[in-house]
């Protein structure tokens, strides 16, 4: 706003003040017009047009809306209710649980370390079927498995939508990278790691979904294995 072009115009009458303020208001928005007489400047003003304060805040209440005793005289509260937005949380940053073991620790199961070495597909296909709660077989998912590995070498790109899927049933953290990366670079080790995590939530990996749904059902649970036991008399 120019306010030398304000202050330039000619002087009120204090009988046709409130039209001549009008007119002012027509040319300027009320936002630029409201900081002008908010400011320092509108003592010029009221000096050179022989105004008093009380008299610009009778003529012009929206300069002072923000003032709580003008709101019973029906004038608008510039006051915003709209709340906030929350912050936004990162999936990366999300309190997820860690895997109860290392994906290096394959000796923590030596038989399956084997297994999964010499015939990767067997692995794969006790934890899909536990995954997929029973609605696949266990062969069906390792021979698929040992096609993909068999004919393309990629077997990995399977393998690694699985390990997505146990991490969003027990809501456990995507390490050490991302699923794909950690399956094609450390494909064995990331098998062993799936099926020790299944192992030690209470699954007995080498009788199926169905019969550990039937355990459960009827009360019997299996502890996960002790490591590192010593031998007692």
């Amino acid at each position: 706003m120019n306010i030398s072009v304000f202050l330039n115009k000619e002087k009120i009458n204090g009988k046709a003040k409130r039209k001549e303020l009008r007119k002012v208001e027509s040319k300027y928005d009320d936002l630029n017009l409201n900081f002008f007489l908010k400011s320092d400047l509108s003592r010029v003003f009221l000096s050179s047009h022989n105004w008093s304060q009380q008299q610009l805040e009778e003529i012009h209440p929206l300069v002072y809306q923000d003032n709580p005793k003008y709101a019973p005289q029906g004038y608008p509260m510039n006051i915003s209710t709209r709340q906030p937005y929350p912050p936004y949380i990162s999936s990366a940053t999300a309190t997820a649980t860690r895997w109860s073991t290392g994906l290096c620790h394959c000796c923590d199961d030596p038989a399956n370390c084997l297994v999964t070495c010499i015939c990767p597909c067997v692995t794969f296909g006790q934890i899909a079927e536990v995954v997929n709660k029973g609605s696949i077989s266990y062969a069906a998912s390792g021979a698929v498995y040992g096609l993909l590995l068999g004919f393309t070498g990629l077997s990995c790109l399977y393998s690694c939508f699985y390990r997505s899927r146990l991490r969003g049933q027990y809501d456990l953290e995507e390490a050490p990278c991302v699923d794909c990366l950690v399956h094609f670079f450390y494909e064995p080790c990331a098998l062993c790691q799936e099926y020790r995590e299944l192992r030690n939530r209470g699954f007995d990996m080498g009788i199926g979904w169905h019969a550990n749904m039937d355990r459960q059902n009827r009360g019997i649970t299996v502890a996960p294995p002790v490591v590192g036991g010593g031998m007692s008399r």
